[in-house]
């Protein structure tokens, strides 16, 4: 069910299950929207899920500004002060990771666990890496993909290209396109890869010590970066981001890409179940 809390007097919607046990707040990634945790939601019938929809995607308003990002940092920390939710656990992929990731740090006294799904931000980037990321996301390349290009970017996040669920995506994906305010959803896409670019988190993740549960898809075409970093595997990624932080348990899906709680919404809610249990 939707819900409208307002933000710098911005309507920003999200999803509530209404559930009476531990709270968790799902965010989405780059281009994605809440619905995107739809199937994991419907498996998790013994929490409070909430998922947003940041600004410039889904039902939310956007809010013109230069550092989307920190934006989303900030709207994210006065949703959770504002809503009086006493602790929280927050499950972020690909983008919503990594600033689920900031947000532990954010608000240390609130955030108890994290739920990372194939979540940007533990890859880095030479100066030269960022600037030709941002250049090849600009609001004008973004806006003059045509139909087939997004449909391509948005097939290579899935392993399933052809199952209900992603081709829902690949619809909803290519209709936005013909939507009121699609500029502003082009700008929300490339704001977040510039966002995401210029507030890293990799050399912070040694100060990490709240429990955290890490998800990816074996096999994953975006995370890594296959084409700056060709010799970085997913695996090897996911090893040295266990290692790196004190309190992580990881799970690899195989036959999945980029959107494990969308492709195996079963394999990933028994696994963070179990895990949530334990942490208690």
């Amino acid at each position: 069910m939707y819900r409208w809390w307002k933000y710098q007097g911005h309507r920003i919607a999200y999803l509530d299950n209404g559930g009476k046990g531990e709270t968790i707040i799902f965010l989405h990634g780059m281009g994605s929207n809440s619905l995107a945790w739809q199937y994991a939601i419907a498996e998790l019938e013994d929490f409070r899920c909430i998922a947003l929809d940041l600004p410039g995607y889904g039902k939310s308003e956007w809010i013109p500004t230069d550092d989307l990002f920190g934006c989303y940092r900030s709207l994210l920390k006065d949703f959770i002060l504002q809503t009086g939710l006493r602790k929280v656990t927050l499950a972020g992929h690909s983008m919503g990771g990594q600033l689920a990731l900031l947000a532990a740090f954010d608000l240390p006294e609130k955030v108890e666990r994290l739920i990372l799904s194939a979540p940007a931000g533990l890859e880095t980037f030479t100066a030269q890496e960022s600037e030709m990321l941002k250049a090849a996301f600009s609001v004008e390349n973004v806006c003059n993909w045509d139909v087939e290009e997004v449909q391509q970017h948005t097939l290579k996040n899935f392993y399933f290209a052809s199952s209900e669920a992603v081709q829902k995506v690949v619809e909803e994906r290519i209709a936005r396109m013909q939507k009121d305010g699609y500029v502003e959803f082009c700008k929300a896409v490339s704001y977040a890869v510039k966002g995401m670019l210029e507030h890293p988190v990799a050399t912070m993740l040694p100060k990490l010590s709240i429990p955290v549960l890490l998800f990816f898809g074996k096999q994953d075409g975006y995370i890594p970066n296959t084409l700056l970093h060709p010799s970085l595997t997913t695996a090897l990624l996911v090893e040295k981001t266990a290692e790196t932080i004190s309190n992580c348990q990881f799970k690899m899906i195989d036959q999945c890409g980029h959107f494990p709680h969308l492709e195996h919404p079963e394999v990933f809610c028994k696994a963070l179940e179990e895990w949530m249990a334990v942490t208690a």
